[in-house]
């Protein structure tokens, strides 16, 4: 006990820590207080999109929807956590396959992949992927990037790509600094909710257009009176049926 609050010991990315059990999510604790950038916060605290996605003891977990409490005693894995070559294949896997794009949703969608690596699912299953991938919805580059970048994990790839001129090329389609390379899809895109200098703080309105001011997301959303979203009440299934018609191609998701 420390002032009173049960503490919570757990081992996170290799190094043993130790926490107040204050209620705070897996997701908080590791991003607001242990400063591990690695698990993105997207619908927190919804356990929808997957961005917050860590391993528990080898298990893919939703670290927003985890009460901090849950992991005592436990192992959890970020990104940052990986064995470095492992993680290198990783992202190389999805810069040469397409499957980063953005890179705020794919450390923790490598994170279900290598999960599933744990469960001895092997490389051609692409059946279990596609199942797994149900629980990252903000995938900018769809579902066929990413199962290819499965495939190829750990393989031999072309080294002769010219990834500045890749980071141009995008520049130029998306009208904004562009960077193409393997880190971009282990996190490593520079987002401005990890580089804020220390000591930054969060400022968010509530309904009455009243500023409230905090020093991490979670409180913001605390002071405004914020509720992120509702749990949607249709049945959840992949994937949808195409409308009846003459498609030459179609892409269909959840």
């Amino acid at each position: 006990m420390v002032d009173g609050q049960r503490v919570v010991s757990f081992e996170v990315d290799g190094e043993l820590v130790e926490v107040p059990d204050d209620g705070s999510t897996l997701l908080g604790v590791l991003r607001y207080q242990l400063g591990r950038t690695g698990p993105k916060a997207g619908c927190s605290p919804q356990g929808q999109c997957g961005c917050c996605t860590v391993l528990v003891d080898g298990e893919a977990r939703i670290a927003c929807v985890t009460p901090i409490r849950r992991v005592n005693n436990r192992t959890v894995t970020t990104v940052k956590g990986l064995d470095p070559d492992r993680a290198a294949a990783w992202g190389e896997a999805f810069c040469a396959t397409g499957g980063t794009q953005c890179g705020y949703c794919t450390p923790g969608v490598i994170l279900r992949l290598e999960s599933l690596t744990n469960k001895g699912v092997k490389s051609q299953d692409l059946g279990a992927v596609r199942k797994a991938l149900q629980a990252h919805l903000c995938r900018c580059t769809g579902w066929q990037t990413i199962v290819e970048a499965w495939e190829t994990v750990g393989q031999d790839l072309p080294q002769d790509r010219d990834l500045a001129a890749a980071s141009r090329r995008a520049e130029i389609e998306g009208r904004s600094t562009q960077v193409v390379h393997p880190g971009i899809g282990l996190g490593e895109g520079g987002f401005s909710c990890d580089t804020a200098p220390p000591g930054s703080l969060i400022a968010m309105r509530d309904e009455d257009a009243v500023w409230h001011v905090a020093q991490s997301l979670p409180e913001a959303h605390s002071a405004a009176g914020k509720t992120q979203g509702r749990r949607t009440t249709i049945d959840h299934d992949w994937p949808l049926e195409v409308p009846p018609g003459d498609w030459d191609i179609t892409m269909r998701t959840t």
